[in-house]
């Protein structure tokens, strides 16, 4: 009995050493993106890994760390085309892991990224010189390395600390 009773006390303390914390549904997270990506380069699917900038605290407990990795895809890739079309890059940013190993849905609009568009100075081209505007080619996408976007928490989550 004594041992039932030593054992249902250890239960307890270890399950009262856990503070559930609320994390809310549109709550900010600041991100960077690891590795630049463009239009030229990327492919629907890939994988496109970010980096947590600022801890996400609720009540002075850290829910998501800086060290917490946040993971991405393409979701549409075109190389920049002839007659001044330009790249196209579109990519969603996807989960982050918490603290407590769950992993957490963010949301953000979806980033759509559209080089600079060069139709109406191929359409002056083409009129001037025919076979020339064929070639002339519109920019690629390019998203560098390190730019900032802030995402939101998908819904409401419960996480565990210690």
């Amino acid at each position: 009995m004594k041992k039932l009773f030593i054992l249902a006390s250890l239960c307890l303390f270890a399950l009262s050493s856990f503070e559930q914390i609320k994390l809310f549904e549109e709550t900010p997270l600041k991100i960077k993106i690891i590795k630049e990506i463009s239009s030229k380069k990327s492919q629907v699917g890939d994988i496109i890994y970010f980096k947590v900038i600022e801890n996400l605290k609720a009540d002075s407990i850290v829910i998501i760390d800086t060290s917490a990795e946040v993971i991405g895809e393409v979701i549409e890739a075109e190389k920049a085309r002839s007659l001044g079309r330009p790249g196209k890059l579109d990519f969603a940013i996807n989960t982050v892991k918490a603290v407590d190993g769950q992993y957490i849905k963010l949301r953000a609009s979806e980033k759509k990224i559209t080089g600079k568009n060069k139709t109406g100075g191929v359409i002056a081209a083409a009129v001037i010189f025919a076979p020339i505007a064929l070639f002339i080619k519109g920019k690629d996408v390019t998203v560098e390395n390190d730019k900032e976007f802030i995402v939101y928490v998908d819904k409401d989550y419960t996480i565990k600390s210690n």
